[in-house]
């Protein structure tokens, strides 16, 4: 009776939302509202009563990408299993959306200086003062609201959080079992100017998974160049186990600076950065670039034909080295992105980096397309080991 009772309410405040809701909004709302119902009574709840073998323990690492997210199961023995899902066409649009400035939360402040305007970016929890939260209230208010119907905290949300569950039906199947059960995970995604920590949190919330924040990283999200660095096993310490000892290994580590270059079917990112720690990344938003007209799907379509295609790609590749001049050049090139093995996107690389700097320092590519899954699997392990 009170599954009933509870069927009963849920389908009269389904009904009832046309009624105050318009729109694409009440669209929105409507269809997830009922996939909520079916996820809560059906789909997701027979899945959990599946039989599951004894996995011990595991460590889960996603990571979201511009056209695709991968998900990395870390076991105790150091064996590592990964699987991507291409995002559907909603995934995609949130992705380019959020790379755009005018996306950013209208929460901000421009404070007027004698001699110069200090423009302060909106912001998201957590906040830097007082004033941040007060401006921020009405868009955290209308989260929480929908959070406490059972939806996503907005539509971006709800559009990136329709690959978690992809990506753990493609590791569970790869497996060989019904449900992988996942209760936490860290998280990496692409460095958006309009990607906010709540945003990520809210995903993983809505799909029922604690959000993992690694060791000592002090960026408000664990960007791609970050985890690509821990994936390919840089700025990592050997003796996390014991925080001390750690702590005293990664003062002994050296700062370097990278090109990070994630190349897919809807975008192009690069980010000039350094590191001397695995979550010890700089890069402010004069060093990094999301470029979405140069994503290998538009190659056939742009403007200037194919070579223009890649004398575009050539020239975006360096763009925050050439506009960076005083800067020290990468010791290191990290790859990532399930494009990236393409041969000429390699040839235009190598020239593109030799054009500017003179020689093509090392560079890292192997398993690229699930290299920021697996680097975030190796954070949830450390955090989880040593909390």
């Amino acid at each position: 009776m009170a599954i009933l009772r509870s069927l009963s309410l849920a389908s009269i405040l389904i009904a009832t939302m046309p009624f105050f809701l318009s729109g694409a909004t009440c669209r929105s709302v409507f269809l997830t509202s009922f996939d909520t119902l079916y996820r809560w009574y059906g789909g997701e709840q027979q899945a959990h009563l599946a039989p599951t073998p004894d996995l011990g323990n595991y460590y889960v690492g996603i990571s979201l990408h511009p056209s695709y997210g991968a998900i990395s199961i870390l076991f105790e023995n150091g064996t590592t299993v990964s699987q991507t899902v291409l995002g559907s066409s909603s995934y995609l649009e949130t992705m380019h959306k959020l790379s755009l400035a005018s996306s950013r939360h209208l929460a901000y402040v421009v404070l007027l200086l004698t001699f110069y305007a200090l423009l302060k970016l909106p912001q998201s929890p957590p906040y830097q003062d007082l004033s941040d939260s007060l401006n921020d209230h009405t868009r955290v208010t209308a989260r929480h609201a929908r959070k406490a119907l059972g939806l996503p905290a907005s539509d971006d949300v709800g559009a990136i959080a329709s690959i978690v569950p992809s990506l753990r039906d493609a590791l569970s199947s790869s497996l060989g079992m019904s449900d992988v059960p996942i209760s936490s995970a860290a998280v990496s995604v692409p460095h958006l100017v309009a990607l906010y920590q709540d945003d990520v949190q809210d995903v993983l919330d809505y799909c029922k998974i604690s959000y993992i924040e690694p060791d000592r990283y002090y960026r408000p999200l664990t960007w791609d160049t970050a985890a690509t660095y821990a994936g390919y096993g840089l700025g990592l310490c050997t003796s996390w186990e014991d925080s001390e000892k750690c702590m005293e290994e990664e003062k002994e580590m050296q700062d370097h600076v990278v090109l990070a270059v994630n190349y897919g079917e809807a975008a192009l990112t690069t980010a000039f950065s350094i590191l001397s720690t695995a979550t010890s990344l700089w890069e402010p938003d004069h060093r990094h670039r999301e470029n979405f007209g140069l994503g290998a799907k538009q190659k056939d379509g742009f403007e200037g034909g194919e070579e223009g295609y890649w004398e575009a790609m050539k020239e975006s590749l360096v763009e925050t080295i050439v506009e960076n001049p005083g800067y020290k050049k990468p010791e290191k090139i990290l790859l990532s992105g399930e494009r990236t093995g393409d041969e000429r996107f390699l040839e235009v690389l190598k020239e593109a980096v030799r054009d500017v700097m003179g020689s093509v320092p090392e560079i890292y590519g192997h398993g690229a397309e699930t290299v920021a899954s697996r680097g975030v699997a190796e954070f949830a392990k450390r955090k989880r080991r040593s909390g």
